[in-house]
């Protein structure tokens, strides 16, 4: 998204593993405005990548299905940051201990409004392995 918008976050130097999020970026095609950007995602690239990221899954199962690896999502980790961390950490056999995370979630809008074709795609996926991705609550 920050390549194709030129809106960038950076890191501050004076804070070590902490995030600077710029609140209102201004846009370079739009001077003078503070909205944030939007993206506009082609359907067919989209279908591609979330194919690609599926063949990525299954040669991790494929390879590590014995039970050597933690599928873990984001969302339930940011959810629940506790419970998660715990059983990653018993996964990997080390002490509990308590986990923070080193840089905060950039983006807080749902994706039907950072995407500006967001109805589009949701219909373009529907009764896909996809769908999930545009149902919002």
């Amino acid at each position: 998204m920050a390549r194709q918008t030129g809106t960038w976050h950076h890191w501050d130097d004076t804070k070590v593993n902490d995030v600077t999020h710029i609140e209102k970026p201004v846009l370079q095609d739009h001077p003078g405005t503070t909205d944030k950007p939007r993206v506009q995602l082609q359907t067919e690239r989209l279908r591609l990548d979330f194919e690609e990221v599926d063949q990525l899954h299954q040669r991790v199962e494929t390879l590590f299905g014995n039970g050597n690896y933690f599928p873990l999502v984001y969302e339930d980790l940011i959810a629940k940051p506790d419970k998660w961390g715990a059983e990653m950490l018993r996964f990997l056999g080390v002490e509990e201990r308590e986990l923070k995370a080193a840089v905060k979630k950039l983006e807080n809008r749902p994706l039907s409004t950072s995407i500006e074709n967001f109805e589009a795609l949701k219909q373009d996926f529907i009764d896909t392995p996809w769908q999930g991705f545009f149902e919002e609550d």
